[in-house]
């Protein structure tokens, strides 16, 4: 299991760097697995991590996992102007991304 990500710091003007700056570390802040059967088997879990300092150092990290047990396509990320798109194919992948991010929200305490 991956060890808890840093927050990584992209600014507008620095939009075009291939990798965002290292700003602090994080904790886990809020989890959930949600798992769906249909022409595909899986779950999807989502972790939610928290810097463990302030301001400019501080942020929240999104993890979104997928376990494929047959057929299941799995989360991707697209870097646009100004953000990240976030996609997942397939209506019950999709169906479980929302209900574990709903879901990790919900633990999330600030």
């Amino acid at each position: 299991m991956p060890k808890e990500p840093k927050v990584l710091g992209r600014m507008a003007e620095d939009d075009e760097r291939e990798r965002p700056d290292p700003r602090a570390g994080t904790s886990l802040a809020g989890a959930a697995r949600v798992p769906y059967v249909s022409g595909a088997v899986g779950e999807v879990s989502v972790e939610l991590y928290q810097s463990e300092d302030q301001e400019d150092r501080g942020g929240v990290v999104l993890r979104i996992r997928t376990k494929d047990d047959a057929s299941s396509f799995v989360a991707h990320a697209e870097r646009i102007e100004g953000g990240v798109e976030l996609h997942m194919a397939g209506d019950a992948e999709g169906e479980a991304l929302v209900r574990a991010l709903q879901a990790a929200l919900q633990i999330y305490r600030r």
